[in-house]
C-alpha cells in the first residue's frame, strides 16, 4: 500500500502504487489530468508525489511507449504543413513536461536510432542539455565540459551593444563596442536570443603560430593597422550623479556656480568648464581634477567663529571633480527628480577605448588571454594571396585544453566568409566538418585549413604552413584603464599609519610573503628595506628596564615611568609593530627589549 502526498500534504493511500501512476500519467497525456501536475513513485518508501504548485522547473520531453517515439513522422509532416501546432502536441500525449522530481523516474535518450523498451523519454534535440549560455558556443560536442563552463562565462563578460536605450539607461558603468558584428559561426541560440539586435564581438582573420615572443601562454598579437581601422574599439560610459540633499533644519545643498566668499572654494581656473547654472556643458572632454558638478553645502554647524569673535554662516563648497584616472567627453546631461523629491544632476561620461597591452581578449570556446602586441601591418606575416591576419594566436593553448571546437571555427569560418553564407555550428547536427573540408577545396583552398605564409621581416615563405582562418573573437570588459594601479606617496590610514587601500582612494599595492621572495630571487633585497618601511616611526628604548616608548606622545627622555632611569637609546620601527606591542600591554603584558651597538669590535 503506497501513501500518496499532494503537494507535500498526505491525501490518503492505494493499493496498486505502480498502477495508480501508469494510470495517471495515461490521463494526464489524454488530457483528462492537468497537464501542469508531475507525479513521482519512490519505490524504497513506497510514497507517491504528486506536484502541481507553482514556482518549479519543467522542460518538455517526447513521450515513448514501447521504445517507439510517438513524434512520428505523419505528426511531423502535419508540423510541417501546419496543419497541427506546438500546443496541439502537449494536449495529444506526444510532448509532455517533467519537472525535477518526475525526472526521477524518467530514462531518457538522446538520439532515436538508440532508443529501447527501457526508454520513457526522448530528447526534442540533443544541444538541450546545454543551457543558454553554452549554448551560443559553435561545435560545443567537440569540447570537454569543464572547458564549455568557461567558455560560456567568458561569453557573458564580452563587450557588445547590450541595449539600444543606453544613453537612457543609468548603469553605475557600461561598455559598448563600435561595430559590433554577427558571427560567422552560428547556433539556434543565437536566433532564440535575437542576437543579430546586440552582438557582442567581431570577426577576425587569425592565424595560429607562434610569433616574436608576444603571444606566449594565452596571449594574443593583433593587427595595429586593423586597430587603427576601428576593429575591437570601444566606449566606455560613467555616470557620475550629484543631488541636492536636504539636511534637519530646513537647510540643503545647491547645485550653482560656487562664489569666492565660500569656505573651500578653488582656484577660478578650476570652475572653468561650469556654466551658470553649475554644470559642465555637453561635449566637453573633461579629466583628473576638473569640477564638473558645481555644489554648494550648509556648513557643519549651524554657527561658526569667525575673525573678531562674530558668529558667521559659512558655507563649503563640495563641488564634484573627477578623481584619478577619471576622463572623457561630457556625453549627455540629465536634471532629474530622485525619489526623496530632490534635484539630481547625473553627467554622462565617455571615453573612447583603444585595444593597449594588457586588455582581455576570449573567443567562445574558453580560450581567454591578455593583449600582448600590436604590430602594424607591414611587420606582420603574410599569406600567399597578400592576406594580412587581424590577430595572431599561440597554437601551444590548444592541445592541454583540447578545444577542438575553436579549431573548427576558424575552419567553418574561413568557408562562411568565402561563401557569404553563415555556418550552422549546431551541436551533434550542425554542418559536418567534411562538408567544410569540400567546400573549401571547392574555393581553391587547401582542405586543411593551413596556408603558405611569409616572414615580414625577410620576406622569406616559412617552412611550416600556418592554420588561417575566421575567429569570432570577444573583447572583455576587464580593461587596463580600469584596473592599472601605481602610487608614490599618498595617503594613509589613521591607525596603522600604512598606505591606505583601494585604488580609487590612491593606495598602495599589498606586497606579501611570496612578493619578497620573488624580489630577493632577483636580487633587489635592499628594495625591500624602502618597500616595507612606509609606516617607519621613532621609538625610545629604557636601557635599563628595556621599556619601549613612544616620543611623539610621552617626553620620556627625563626619565623612564617603569624604573626612573634617564638612559634611552632611540630606534626605528615598524608603526604596526608599536601599536602591537601596545595592544600586549592592553592585555596585561609588557614585553621588554635590550639593544647594542650594530657595529662592535671583536
Amino acid at each position: 500500500m503506497g501513501d500518496v502526498f499532494l503537494n507535500e500534504t498526505y491525501v490518503g493511500s492505494v493499493d496498486d502504487s505502480h498502477g495508480f501512476v501508469a494510470n495517471f500519467r495515461a490521463r494526464r497525456r489524454s488530457g483528462e489530468v492537468g497537464e501542469e501536475a508531475n507525479i513521482y513513485h519512490d519505490k524504497d518508501q513506497d510514497y507517491i508525489y504528486i506536484e502541481s504548485g507553482p514556482g518549479r522547473v519543467r522542460r518538455p520531453l517526447i513521450v515513448v511507449e514501447n521504445g517507439k517515439s510517438k513524434l512520428t513522422a505523419d505528426v511531423v509532416k502535419k508540423l510541417k504543413s501546419k496543419e497541427i501546432g506546438y500546443d496541439d502536441l502537449i494536449k495529444t500525449g506526444v510532448i509532455e513536461y517533467l519537472d525535477a522530481l518526475e525526472e526521477n523516474d524518467a530514462y531518457t535518450c538522446f538520439d532515436e536510432k538508440e532508443l529501447t523498451k527501457e526508454h520513457t523519454h526522448l530528447e526534442i534535440a540533443p544541444m538541450l542539455m546545454f543551457g543558454l549560455n553554452t549554448g551560443t558556443v559553435p561545435f560545443s560536442d567537440y569540447d570537454e565540459p569543464g572547458r564549455l563552463m568557461r567558455g560560456q562565462k567568458t561569453v557573458k563578460q564580452g563587450v557588445g551593444m547590450y541595449a539600444l536605450n543606453y544613453l537612457q539607461r543609468k548603469e553605475t558603468d557600461r561598455n559598448l563596442l563600435v561595430n559590433p558584428q554577427k558571427p560567422l559561426v552560428e547556433t539556434y541560440v543565437y536566433e532564440l536570443l535575437k542576437f543579430d539586435t546586440h552582438p557582442a564581438g567581431q570577426n577576425m582573420t587569425i592565424a595560429i603560430m607562434s610569433f616574436e615572443g608576444y603571444n606566449m601562454e594565452d596571449g594574443l598579437i593583433l593587427n595595429q593597422s586593423s586597430v587603427d581601422r576601428g576593429m575591437q574599439r570601444s566606449f566606455y560610459y560613467k555616470v557620475h550623479s550629484e543631488a541636492e540633499i536636504k539636511y534637519p533644519g530646513g537647510l540643503q545643498d545647491r547645485i550653482e556656480m560656487p562664489n569666492k566668499e565660500i569656505k573651500g572654494y578653488r582656484l577660478e581656473e578650476d570652475y572653468r568648464l561650469l556654466e551658470d547654472d553649475g554644470v559642465v556643458y555637453l561635449g566637453q572632454y573633461v579629466q583628473t581634477g576638473d569640477v564638473i558638478v558645481g555644489k554648494v553645502s550648509p556648513p557643519k554647524f549651524i554657527e561658526e567663529i569667525e575673525g573678531f569673535g562674530q558668529m558667521v554662516n559659512m558655507n563649503i563648497d563640495s563641488s564634484h571633480s573627477l578623481k584619478e584616472d577619471e576622463k572623457g567627453v561630457v556625453s549627455s546631461i540629465y536634471v532629474i527628480e530622485n525619489s526623496g523629491g530632490e534635484k539630481e544632476v547625473n553627467v554622462l561620461l565617455r571615453d573612447q577605448r583603444l585595444p593597449v597591452v594588457g586588455d582581455k581578449f576570449a573567443s567562445r570556446h574558453g580560450q581567454k588571454g591578455v593583449l600582448g602586441g600590436l604590430f602594424r601591418q607591414s611587420d606582420m606575416p603574410f599569406t600567399e594571396n597578400g592576406i594580412v591576419p587581424d590577430a595572431i594566436f599561440s597554437p601551444h593553448s590548444i592541445p592541454s585544453r583540447k578545444t577542438v571546437s575553436h579549431v573548427m571555427e576558424v575552419l567553418a569560418g574561413k568557408v562562411a566568409a568565402l561563401r557569404g553564407k553563415t555556418v550552422d555550428g549546431n551541436p551533434f547536427d550542425g554542418e559536418k566538418e567534411s562538408d567544410l573540408r569540400d567546400q573549401l577545396k571547392e574555393f581553391g583552398f587547401n582542405p586543411t585549413g593551413a596556408e603558405v605564409m611569409y616572414d615580414p621581416k625577410t620576406g622569406k615563405r616559412m617552412k611550416a604552413e600556418i592554420y588561417v582562418g575566421s575567429l569570432y573573437y570577444l573583447r572583455l570588459k576587464h580593461q587596463v584603464e580600469n584596473k592599472i594601479q601605481a602610487r608614490g606617496t599618498g595617503p594613509v590610514q589613521l591607525l596603522t599609519r600604512q598606505p591606505a587601500e583601494g585604488r580609487i582612494r590612491g593606495g598602495g599595492l599589498k606586497l606579501g610573503e611570496m612578493e619578497k621572495d620573488a624580489l630577493i630571487s632577483h636580487g633587489a633585497s635592499l628594495l625591500l628595506k624602502e618597500r616595507f618601511s612606509s609606516d617607519q616611526t621613532t621609538a625610545l628604548i629604557c636601557k635599563n628596564c628595556g621599556y619601549l616608548a613612544d616620543p611623539y606622545l610621552f617626553n620620556y627622555k627625563s626619565k623612564c615611568p617603569i624604573c626612573s632611569d634617564s638612559k634611552f637609546e632611540e630606534i626605528e620601527l615598524a608603526y604596526a609593530f608599536k601599536l602591537f606591542m601596545n595592544e600586549l600591554r592592553s592585555l596585561g603584558v609588557n614585553p621588554t627589549f635590550s639593544t647594542k651597538d650594530r657595529f662592535f669590535n671583536n
